[in-house]
């Protein structure tokens, strides 16, 4: 279990779909850095979010919710990143934190968090896993490499919108993947890596991603199967998705 490198405050509240977190950083920094870094971070995970990536188990991965307010400053220095109609799974208040630990120790150090949540979630929790089966083939033949690539096979050619939706959820998970927020302990957090050293392929039949390094936990991979679920029959048709 992930161990904050901060003092967190946790508020529950009967307030469905509701995470809000206020941020104290621990000394001067640069404001206009850290609120573009920070409004990256929250933009991935209400982009992940939204096309089911934290789906779990229990709901099918689809568009829904994640409605992300414009990260604030209060005039008690408080930054404020809030979402709201959040539909995943309970662990996805614990992916959030475990991002914004990463955040601390790599952009901007943080002295506390304050967190009021939907009381439907568990910041403790891990990166949800997937609904299976999912709706196409996925054969992973990665036997523990730490490279990886992402091939998926479209049933019919795709519009470039729909290959341009796909690249930024992708980008949403490289993202989230590099700040460890599908980290399981301290050692993957401080580990986590997602090295790109290729730019994506689009061809006509088939989009490919290429990682030239991936340390993070084999739920991370599995969340990025749920949001290609999520987009799959709704921005293109996909024939098979293969690791490798």
């Amino acid at each position: 279990m992930t161990k904050q490198p901060f003092p967190l405050q946790m508020a529950s509240v009967a307030a469905s779909g509701l995470i809000e977190v206020h941020i104290d950083f621990a000394a001067p920094h640069a404001a206009a850095e850290t609120a573009q870094a920070l409004a990256a971070l929250a933009s991935a995970f209400a982009v992940f979010g939204h096309w089911g990536g934290f789906a779990g188990t229990r709901l099918k991965p689809a568009p829904a919710g994640f409605m992300q307010d414009p990260v604030a400053v209060a005039a008690d220095g408080h930054w404020t990143v809030r979402f709201a109609e959040v539909q995943a799974d309970p662990g996805v208040l614990g992916v959030l934190l475990k991002a914004l630990s990463r955040f601390s120790l790599d952009q901007a150090a943080i002295a506390g968090v304050h967190c009021v949540a939907d009381d439907a979630f568990d910041a403790r929790g891990h990166a949800p896993g997937g609904l299976t089966p999912p709706p196409f083939p996925v054969d992973d033949w990665r036997e523990g490499s730490r490279s990886m690539v992402l091939e998926i096979e479209l049933a019919e050619p795709a519009p470039a919108e729909a290959h341009r939706r796909v690249r930024e959820v992708w980008a949403a998970w490289v993202t989230l993947g590099q700040l460890g927020a599908f980290s399981t302990d301290e050692a993957e957090l401080a580990d986590a890596q997602v090295l790109i050293t290729e730019a994506p392929l689009s061809l006509e039949g088939e989009i490919r991603f290429f990682h030239e390094r991936l340390r993070m936990s084999r739920a991370g991979t599995q969340c990025l199967l749920n949001a290609l679920h999520g987009l799959h029959g709704r921005v293109l048709q996909i024939e098979r998705v293969t690791l490798a």
